[in-house]
């Protein structure tokens, strides 16, 4: 990445596309704090968070972050509720009956609240990665990450009403396709630069 400065409107989607190997990817590892970066820094609500030190990225990508990722990377030993309450006693240690609450509220949101106690990997992979979303958005982020998920078509509605509703920020990467029509905003790379940005349709 080179020549790259952004700024994301908060409670929106912002989808970010280019061809294989434009930068679309790595930009959002940088910005998620899965790297840092070798120079230039990334501003936060208005603070500098990196450079930083590796805790502080840590605390950030576990309370205030939330990511898909290209695949659900479910754990198979455990169920779709089991998933997705794991961040929410590995990071906060949270009350089990709240825990519960939040887990079938989100469950239920996207529809397959029925699959609750079906073994993770049972599932087919469009409910696997609806599984994903939930696990990511359990924990109450203020930004979600989705990169590069490989069912962008069963994502992009949930997305979109995740941002409205929830008042969440939403960035996006990905090959230009149909999810993007949900996005408020797209940000196009073309070898590691910005090379436009334009609004897109609601």
């Amino acid at each position: 990445m080179h020549d790259v400065s952004l700024d994301f409107e908060e409670a929106r989607v912002h989808g970010i596309t280019g061809p294989p190997g434009s930068g679309k990817t790595l930009l959002l590892h940088l910005l998620g704090l899965l790297d840092e970066p070798d120079f230039g820094h990334i501003e936060l609500f208005g603070e500098r968070i990196s450079p930083a030190a590796e805790e502080l990225r840590r605390e950030i990508r576990n309370t205030v972050f939330g990511y898909v990722f290209p695949s659900p990377c479910l754990l198979p030993a455990f169920t779709v509720a089991e998933n997705v309450a794991m961040p929410l006693f590995r990071v906060s240690g949270a009350d089990e009956k709240a825990a519960q609450l939040r887990i079938w509220e989100l469950l239920d949101r996207l529809g397959i609240e029925h699959l609750a106690n079906e073994p993770a990997t049972s599932i087919g992979a469009d409910a696997q990665f609806l599984a994903a979303l939930a696990r990511a958005l359990v924990h109450r982020p203020r930004i979600l990450f989705l990169l590069a998920p490989t069912r962008p078509a069963i994502l992009a509605p949930h997305v979109r009403m995740i941002a409205e509703d929830l008042h969440i920020t939403c960035l996006w990467s990905g090959v230009a396709d149909d999810w993007l029509a949900h996005c408020d905003h797209s940000i196009k790379l073309e070898c590691g630069s910005l090379v436009g940005a334009s609004p897109t349709p609601p």
